[in-house]
């Protein structure tokens, strides 16, 4: 009877230590399972953290490419614009510049013409201040420069200049308004025809003109 109670009381030594040892794998288990548990939400933290980390560096990256986008556009506009402005204001000048040069062709037919034309040869001669003259003019002329027009222009010289001046017309083939005068040698030359002038003078009508357009 003894013995047996040694065996049931062995049994029960049994039962106890496996129920210990079942309940310290769970706790191990449960302890394990907490660290997963608490390393996996902190990965998942770190992965979030890194993901909006990401999600606002690239939303940075687009804001700052879209920034530079639209000002590279609004900056290509704004030259395109500009270029479309000047464009238009050079094409209204070339259209003056051309009006210009009709408007001095017709001038030739006005009455005005021959007080013009007087004018050039005496600012041509004043300016080369020579004896002897040599006056260019254009074959369309030929019928204003008459005696009495060179006569006049003589006259002109000696109340002007003081002097007598001798002067050879000579009839050439252009179309321009004004004349051509040189001294007799071809040293000294004052071109006093519409378009030599306009020419020296384009760039500052250019500018004067551009101000004024729009």
């Amino acid at each position: 009877m003894k013995k047996k109670d040694g065996n049931q009381k062995q049994e029960e030594n049994a039962l106890v230590l496996c129920r210990k040892i079942k309940e310290d794998v769970e706790r191990e288990i449960n302890v394990i399972i907490l660290d997963a548990q608490k390393e996996a939400a902190a990965i998942m933290r770190l992965a979030q953290e890194e993901a909006a980390n990401k999600k606002d560096e690239i939303l940075k990256k687009f804001n700052k490419e879209s920034q530079q986008l639209k000002e590279k556009i609004f900056s290509t506009i704004n030259i395109e614009k500009k270029r479309i402005v000047l464009d238009e204001k050079n094409r209204l000048i070339e259209e003056v510049f051309e009006q210009l040069k009709t408007y001095a062709q017709e001038f030739r037919n006005k009455p005005e013409y021959i007080n013009f034309l007087n004018q050039a040869a005496l600012g041509g001669i004043g300016t080369i201040d020579a004896d002897d003259i040599d006056i260019f003019y254009s074959f369309l002329d030929e019928k204003i420069i008459t005696a009495d027009f060179k006569k006049n222009i003589e006259n002109q010289c000696r109340e002007s200049l003081k002097k007598s001046v001798s002067i050879k017309w000579q009839k050439k083939d252009f179309n321009d308004i004004g004349v051509i005068v040189q001294s007799s040698d071809g040293h000294l030359v004052c071109d006093n025809c519409f378009l030599s002038r306009f020419k020296l003078k384009r760039e500052e009508f250019y500018m004067s003109l551009l101000r004024e357009v729009f």
